[in-house]
């Protein structure tokens, strides 16, 4: 029975149960809806946050911005050479070697950037138009997975939250005794491998293989049903996804793979996972063109051995992601299970088999743990809702969760925009003087053709603004990259004798030199008959190498 307030208690009663609607925290009262638009526009503000340091760094200083807009620039810098090179052939080709290479490589975004800056567009603006594409993608498919998976309210925000910003509490605590630098390192590169979030600031192709992983996921599961309108559309939907996602980023097409074969083991290998077929075939596709390419043309074949040497200790990974899994295998142990819930599940363990796999392989293994915080923060969210914590000790979890990378956001971000980001010999910088601007200018149009010698912090962005190939300037693409950079350092620093400088020179092959502004030696002195002119810009300088035979 239902006990009912007296008649002269009512007023009592409802005075009650509006105090203790006062009594609610805000964030109590905050709708699903709303709650999802303030995080769409914290994911927003979040992608453009580095760009707009870098502009505010360019508005103090002056100097030329080059598109760059990550921790780490000389990637988004050799993002844009692919860019220079499919505006000119479509295919793409190694510019970071001097040595003759085969334009081999197609890839669907940077095609695109390239037919725009073929047709005019700036490189670096063709680049950058993929930002707010990346993060519609990256927060659209993370919220629909997690609006499948949660109930609604509280737990779709706190997963969602978790899924796009989680940075392993551990990064905080490896930095002092009695954790080594080589750990604290280790725990920078997972931090930022996790981070769908950091996705967005340099890694767009990335950011969107992320977000359609859950849309193959729920495509996948609605074929299995038999669901939708049009199961032409849908198959072709979902095929289409896990083709995109293999492109753009195979460790993330092997995931998909590993969890449809396990989906389909886990259902007997029933006749109805034939409706998989296509949609497993679309997502092969684009790593048997990666194999091939990696068995047949030489500099794909170095970049994968460059690769190997990068990696992580398992027990530094495991570390970062325990305050995820302490309470996600609570998950495991309930059944049973359909489809989707199937498919959630096999998420986290094909992500650690294919790191295993990818370390074994010589493969990046970090590259594997990409994206895994969308599964385990669902899972997480499942636990704590098992457990029945209370709301201000889950709203702690949250915090404990995601606070860190915001910490380190706007660390970075105010290094940036001041000027002091940390810089070596090797590292790119989001800015070039306005001196190296007009030296890579003069190169862009000089009709002499050549390659181009230069030290490797400004080499890496000679083919993306130049056109031309660079005899150093990427670590993973051009042969021997650590004695390479040195050498060059050494000609630039006026390290080298006069016989030594010019044997080097003529052995590169190469047809120009580019002079940074840091600081650099005069080289005519040095390499004297050599240099068939010099145009000079301030800090910087492009010499003319006389060609062999003259």
């Amino acid at each position: 029975m239902i006990d009912t307030p007296a008649p002269g208690n009512a007023a009592t009663s409802q005075q009650s149960g509006r105090s203790r609607l006062r009594a609610r925290p805000r964030w109590a009262a905050l709708s699903e809806s709303t709650a999802t638009r303030a995080i769409f526009a914290l994911l927003t503000v979040w992608c453009f946050s580095y760009l707009l340091a870098v502009v505010l760094l360019r508005l103090s200083r002056g100097g030329k911005v080059n598109g760059a807009d990550g921790t780490l620039p000389e990637d988004q810098l050799f993002y844009m050479g692919w860019i220079r090179d499919a505006s000119e052939s479509l295919l793409i080709s190694n510019r970071w070697d001097l040595a003759d290479t085969s334009n081999v490589f197609l890839h669907p975004m940077y095609a695109l950037s390239g037919l725009l800056a073929r047709l005019g567009l700036d490189v670096e603006l063709s680049y950058l138009l993929w930002k707010p594409v990346a993060v519609v993608v990256l927060f659209a498919g993370f919220a629909a997975y997690v609006r499948r998976m949660l109930p609604p309210g509280r737990p779709r925000i706190a997963a969602l939250l978790v899924a796009l910003f989680f940075f392993p509490p551990a990064s905080v605590f490896v930095a002092f005794p009695p954790f080594s630098n080589e750990v604290e390192s280790q725990m920078g590169s997972i931090a930022r491998e996790l981070s769908a979030a950091q996705m967005l600031w340099g890694y767009h192709h990335a950011a969107i293989a992320l977000g359609l992983m859950p849309v193959f996921l729920l495509g996948a599961e609605r074929l299995l049903e038999r669901r939708g309108s049009s199961q032409k559309a849908l198959l072709l939907g979902t095929s289409a996804a896990g083709l995109a996602v293999s492109w753009l980023h195979p460790w993330q097409g092997l995931t998909l793979l590993l969890m449809i074969g396990g989906l389909a083991f886990w259902g007997r290998l029933s006749r109805r996972y034939m409706a998989l077929l296509i949609p497993a075939l679309a997502t092969s596709a684009p790593l048997v063109y990666f194999w091939a390419l990696a068995r047949f043309d030489d500099s794909w074949r170095r970049a994968e051995e460059g690769n190997a040497f990068l990696r992580a200790d398992p027990w530094v990974v495991a570390l970062a992601l325990a305050p995820l899994a302490l309470l996600a295998v609570l998950e495991y142990r309930r059944g049973p299970h359909g489809d989707s819930e199937r498919l959630l599940l096999l998420w986290p363990p094909a992500v650690v088999a294919l790191y295993v796999a990818s370390i074994l392989a010589g493969l990046y293994p970090l590259h594997a743990i990409e994206g895994v915080t969308l599964p385990l923060a669902i899972l997480t969210v499942r636990g704590a809702l098992r457990l029945r914590l209370a709301p201000t000790l889950a709203v702690f979890g949250v915090v404990v969760l995601t606070l860190p990378v915001a910490a380190f956001g706007a660390r970075h971000i105010s290094r940036v925009a001041r000027g002091d980001a940390p810089r070596d010999a090797v590292a790119a910088t989001h800015l070039y003087t306005e001196d190296e601007w007009r030296a890579l200018q003069h190169l862009d149009r000089a009709p002499q053709s050549g390659g181009v010698l230069a030290p490797a912090g400004i080499a890496v962005g000679v083919p993306a603004f130049t056109g031309r190939k660079t005899w150093v300037g990427q670590p993973t693409w051009s042969p021997d990259f650590d004695s390479r950079w040195r050498q060059a350092e050494a000609l630039f620093d006026g390290q080298l004798g006069t016989e030594e400088a010019r044997r080097f020179v003529r052995a590169t092959g190469a047809g120009f030199l580019l002079s940074d502004c840091r600081g650099r030696v005069a080289l005519e002195p040095v390499l004297g008959p050599l240099v068939v002119d010099v145009a000079r810009f301030g800090c910087a300088a492009v010499y003319r190498v006389r060609p062999a035979g003259e």
